[in-house]
């Protein structure tokens, strides 16, 4: 009786390890959405990083045909908290990074309501984070604006509205981050809140970006 050698069984613990944390892969597999050798090509190099090689796309086919019909059981709190989920995406915005010292002035500067439009924020132990239109910088005094340690420009702010416990939820945040970094797409802040949550990518970046969160939402809709 012939034995799969030790590559086979690796590859195939691989492929099972990433289907099973890649929700739209779950679902589209599932369902039959998915090209399979479209789906090989897309996750070798995931494959590869996790053994050190290359396999043949064969045998990573193999494994996703092994697989496809016994590893797709989305834990059901996940999925639910995906389904309630929005998602807007809001370009051309400016970051304000400064010292949290100067926290409160710029602060007072935003609900003076001299800027128009969404304003996320975010306070770390020594910097904090202001998100806003572009605007913010033409209405801002010189004394103010230099209290700003740097400006970060064509920034775009992908903000989902979630549902109470989805930050609760074991590998809501995981599932995002992953999928967009499988996309090869940067995050460069995040911000949340009980009701929302907010990713900050490049403008460059903004399309994909809405587009993969986006799909993901949809798909965990699917019955």
């Amino acid at each position: 009786m012939h034995k799969p050698s030790n590559t086979a069984i690796s590859v195939n613990r691989a492929v099972r390890d990433i289907m099973e944390k890649d929700l739209f892969l779950n679902i589209s597999l599932r369902n039959g959405y998915a090209n399979l050798s479209g789906i090989a090509r897309f996750i070798a190099p995931k494959v590869e990083s996790r053994l050190g090689e290359l396999p043949n796309r064969e045998a990573i086919m193999s494994a996703i045909k092994r697989n496809r019909s016994n590893v797709f059981s989305m834990e059901t709190a996940l999925k639910s908290a995906l389904a309630a989920s929005t998602v807007r995406m809001t370009t051309g915005m400016v970051q304000l990074i400064l010292p949290n010292l100067y926290f409160p002035r710029m602060l007072d500067y935003f609900q003076a309501g001299i800027t128009n439009g969404s304003v996320f924020l975010s306070t770390g132990l020594q910097n904090a984070s202001f998100v806003a239109e572009k605007t913010t910088l033409q209405g801002m005094d010189r004394s103010l604006r230099r209290l700003v340690s740097n400006i970060r420009e064509n920034v775009s702010a992908m903000h989902l509205i979630i549902s109470g416990n989805a930050l609760e939820t074991p590998g809501f945040l995981t599932s995002l981050f992953e999928k967009l970094s499988m996309a090869g797409i940067n995050v460069i802040g995040t911000a949340n809140s009980y009701s929302d949550l907010v990713i900050l990518v490049d403008d460059e970046n903004s399309s994909e970006a809405f587009s993969a969160i986006n799909d993901m939402i949809r798909y965990s809709r699917l019955p």
